[in-house]
Formats: structure tokens, sequence, C-alpha cells
């Protein structure tokens, strides 16, 4: 590890271990482009952030809350006898500015069997340039991304903490994201509910977004141009049928679809991608047309100035 000082820390080969002697994080080589003369008045001034060849494991057992990290965090916890000194909140607030962030060979675990979650990430290469990075005003804004082969695998195995979820519906205020475009290639995203049988897999070949405008707290998303092409996405689910008596169908009046986003797109093409949608609780339907086993394949399709709000439909 060095120094290039007032602009340039570079580190290679850091390694950290757990205490069963695992590994806990390698970095081959992270390359900060800072300024670190702003730092003495409260900016935090960083042109590019360049990751290579790295790797991190977070994990914890069933039977224990601790992560495999925690000893770090003890070992520079305070002294619970020791008087905790209030924080200042009169010095100047801290600012950040952000560049290009690269990632070439990250991989990361996190593999939590106490919550029943799991986590495995590799990114071949990522390339994000940051625009705006404000996290006291919740806003964070990116330019052209760029990631290739990429995978990435989700599983959860365990009921979800009510707390959690209604933590999570009583915010109230959104952060302000932007994204100018997305350009991917070779990314395998695959989410699996072992609880509730559910899965999903996609294999996407070329991915393309060109955004104009995203306000997540207006509910409104103004797309340029969408590509997929030679791309495979599967949904599969475990939903039995239910028999129940037919009740009569109450007389009321359809009030629309009631959409609560206002989404536009100028531009669809998709290009020899396959979709496959299937209900593993139920039998294959033979010599019908079985909607829930179904498989489509080359699709192909272009679309225009499409537009969902309300009650309203448009292509």
């Amino acid at each position: 590890a060095f120094v290039a000082f007032p602009k340039q820390v570079v580190l290679e080969g850091l390694y950290v271990e757990d205490q069963r002697r695992d590994t806990l994080v390698y970095a081959g080589e992270l390359v900060v482009d800072a300024d670190l003369w702003a730092l003495t008045k409260n900016t935090v001034s960083v042109s590019k952030i360049s990751l290579t060849d790295f790797s991190g494991t977070i994990k914890r057992k069933a039977n224990d809350s601790a992560f495999n990290f925690s000893y770090i965090i003890d070992a520079f916890a305070p002294d619970s006898a020791e008087t905790q000194q209030p924080a200042d909140t009169t010095g100047k607030p801290w600012t950040f500015k952000v560049g290009d962030i690269a990632l070439n060979n990250v991989a990361v675990v996190y593999d939590d069997r106490y919550s029943g979650s799991f986590v495995k990430a590799k990114i071949g290469a990522l390339t994000l340039p940051v625009t705006e990075f404000d996290p006291a005003a919740a806003i964070y804004k990116v330019g052209e991304v760029q990631a290739k082969n990429i995978t990435a695998v989700v599983e959860q195995n365990g009921k979800p903490s009510t707390q959690q979820s209604e933590a999570a519906d009583s915010t109230s205020s959104l952060p302000v994201l932007g994204l100018e475009e997305l350009d991917l290639k070779n990314v395998t995203v695959r989410y699996a509910d072992l609880t509730l049988k559910t899965y999903l897999t996609a294999d996407l070949k070329e991915v393309y977004l060109d955004m104009n405008s995203m306000d997540l707290a207006a509910r409104k998303v103004d797309i340029d141009n969408i590509e997929l092409k030679h791309s495979f996405i599967t949904y599969n689910f475990y939903q039995p049928e239910l028999r129940v008596k037919a009740q009569p169908a109450p007389d009321e009046p359809f009030t629309g679809l009631n959409i609560p986003w206002d989404v536009r797109v100028r531009d669809v093409n998709l290009e020899d991608n396959s979709v496959q949608y299937y209900n593993s609780a139920l039998p294959v339907e033979k010599g019908a047309l079985d909607f829930n086993h179904l498989w489509i394949f080359g699709l192909q399709c272009q679309v225009n100035n499409a537009m969902v709000s309300g009650n309203t439909l448009e292509v």
C-alpha cells in the first residue's frame, strides 16, 4: 500500500481473514484518486475509484446472530463504562464529490443462515460514472452505466420480518435517482424463494436502456429507448388450483386500470427472446392453450410511443 500525497491512495494485496481463518476480504488492487486536502474543508472529493480482483465474504450461522466480521466492530467499540460524548451538530456539514467507479473481477458472498438469505455475485466489468452524489439530500445520479459478464444468485429461505416490512411501508420520502444510459451484456440473475417455491431466472445477453427522466416521488418514468436481445426469462412458481364454490359476482362498475405510475417509452425493440411462465403445481394441459404453462420462443416486437398512466394505456 502507498499514498501519492495528495492525489492518490493505492492498496495492493489487501487480505483480511475472520476468526476461523477464512477469507473475509481480499483486494488485489484498490486505487482511489482523491483530493486529500479537501478533507480539511469537510469535503470528500474522489475523482475515481478502481477495484480489481476483489473477493469478500459475509456470513453467520443459523444459531448465531453475530457475523464473521463482528469481532472487528467489537474491537473498536467503546468501553461501556465510559461516558458517551454527545455528537457535535454545530460543525460544518460534509459534502461529497464522486466521479467514476470501475469494478473488475469482483466476487462477493452474503451467506446469512440466521435470517435465511443468500447472495452470491460475480462482476466481470462495471463502469459507473457518478454525476451527482448527495447522501444528505438522498440524491444519487449516474451517467452511462456499462456492465458485462455478471452473475448473481439470490435465495430466500425464511419468512420476512414483519417489523422490516412495516418500516419500509412507513417510509414517506424516496431518494432522487438519475440514470442516463444502461448497457448490459451477458448478465445472468437468478432469484429463488424456497419457502414459496418461486423461481425467477433472467439470462440477458444484450440490454440497452436510454433514460430521459425518472421521478420516484411523483411516480413518473420517461424512457427514450429499450432494447432486449437474445435473452431468456423464466418465471416458475407453485400455486395449486383453489377449489371454492362459485359465488355470483356483484354488479360493480369497472373503475379502470388505476395504475399509480406514469410511464412513457418512445421505442421498444425486442429481438430473438424467449419467455417461460410455468406453474409447477398444476399438470400440463395437452392439446390446448395452457395459460399456466407458456413458453414463447424467438419473440420479436417493435413498439413505438407506449404510455401507461392511471386508466390510460396507449401504444
